[in-house]
């Protein structure tokens, strides 16, 4: 009874206040801040093991830098990437799930626009032009930001005081923007978009809400696929925000860190901060499940032509997770499938069956009991389109789950 009465007051503490039982923000350190510049856009490869971040420099104006994950989990000593720093590359907007590409841009010296790179031998290639047009009319947006979501075919972008969305028609070829009303900054500027794994929760900078900071930053909710309707933006709490100016907050591969821009005096450094439960992504309401019901397995992703799992599909996988915990006599299929392509049958039928079994062993890791998940390979034998359609064919690779009971 005494060993209770004594832990009562620790846990009300930590009701009470975040600041006791919370890690706040934690400056990124030497090896990529320095004491006299300004480091901001940071932003990590989706394998966790590289960070990616801008660097003012009086008289070469932005630079591109990169530091990569060390013993003990440190970063190491960031260095220049000279190859895109030579072309005027200054931002990073996307990067590939396999991490070996970027979408990119420049703003100022010999390039402007978007670009492409790859990296190859061990370094990211020259840059190649990608020509985004939109229809109807021409657009002289803002270069910075503009995002993605998971799969490139819808992009957020701000000028700052409105934000829009634009679909992508074909190759490169985009609809007119349609404004955004609803995130509309009541004053000030909206800035430093960051779309989740999700596909659903928006994050961004704003300074025309009535909240302590110059530069707070928020969230928002997608309610419908138009991509016009979003929740009431709501401040992140006192583990990010402060009296200060926060931005460019992005999430981690793990999805329970989150990186971000911080000036206080001075020059700027960047920051990572441990997510509370009120800063995440806004879970989804758990899947009503039905017997019989196949479920696909939206943001999973992996290495190309192999089954190792990339950190970002964790988001996805724990939602599963949840939910065979909220039901607990639900039994699942997991199934693996792979679009047509010139491997052959038997290759596609080992990948997918391969790939079905790393989503198993992930739920298992995970608390599942084993007995509730079968797993199984399918290749091509299930295409949902059979046409040669590229987007149709990046819809048959896919990873679902079919409910066998509940």
């Amino acid at each position: 009874m005494q060993r209770n009465f004594i832990l009562l007051p620790l846990i009300f503490i930590c009701i009470v206040s975040e600041f006791y039982c919370q890690e706040k923000k934690k400056n990124l350190g030497p090896n990529i801040n320095t004491t006299d510049l300004t480091e901001s856009n940071g932003m990590i490869s989706p394998d966790g093991k590289a960070f990616y971040f801008t660097r003012f420099v009086p008289g070469k104006n932005w630079l591109l830098y990169q530091s990569k994950l060390g013993a003990n989990n440190v970063w190491e000593p960031a260095t220049p990437i000279n190859e895109l720093n030579n072309d005027s590359i200054d931002y990073i907007h996307y990067i590939y799930p396999d991490g070996k590409k970027m979408i990119v841009s420049g703003e100022s010296g010999i390039k402007s626009g978007y670009f492409e790179t790859s990296f190859v031998n061990n370094k990211w290639t020259k840059s190649v032009a990608i020509f985004i047009e939109f229809e109807s009319g021409s657009y002289q947006w803002q270069l910075y930001p503009r995002i993605f979501n998971s799969d490139k075919k819808v992009m957020l972008i701000s000028n700052y005081e409105k934000s829009y969305v634009s679909f992508l028609k074909k190759e490169n070829k985009w609809s007119a923007p349609v404004e955004i009303s609803c995130l509309k900054a009541p004053t000030g500027w909206n800035v430093s978009f960051f779309l989740a794994q999700d596909d659903t929760t928006l994050y961004f900078s704003g300074d025309g809400y009535k909240t302590p900071g110059g530069m707070d930053v928020f969230k928002t909710t997608r309610l419908d696929d138009t991509w016009l309707n979003w929740s009431k933006p709501e401040a992140l709490d006192e583990t990010v925000n402060s009296k200060n100016y926060e931005t460019d907050f992005k999430i981690g591969p793990d999805g329970k860190s989150a990186y971000l821009y911080m000036l206080e005096e001075g020059n700027g450094d960047l920051f990572s901060v441990q997510l509370t439960d009120n800063n995440k992504p806004t879970p989804f309401s758990s899947v009503k499940v039905e017997i019989g019901q196949t479920i696909v397995l939206e943001n999973i992703f992996f290495t190309p032509n192999k089954y190792d799992l990339l950190p970002e599909s964790y988001t996805e996988l724990d939602q599963l997770v949840k939910t065979m915990k909220e039901n607990p006599k639900m039994t699942i299929e997991v199934s693996g499938h792979t679009s047509k392509n010139d491997q052959g049958a038997e290759f596609n039928k080992e990948l997918s069956a391969n790939r079905a079994l790393s989503v198993k062993n992930y739920l298992i890791q995970n608390g599942i009991d084993a007995n509730r998940i079968s797993s199984k390979g399918y290749g091509y034998d299930k295409p949902l389109f059979t046409d040669t359609d590229e987007e149709h064919q990046q819809k048959n690779r896919r990873v679902e789950f079919s409910v066998l009971s509940k």
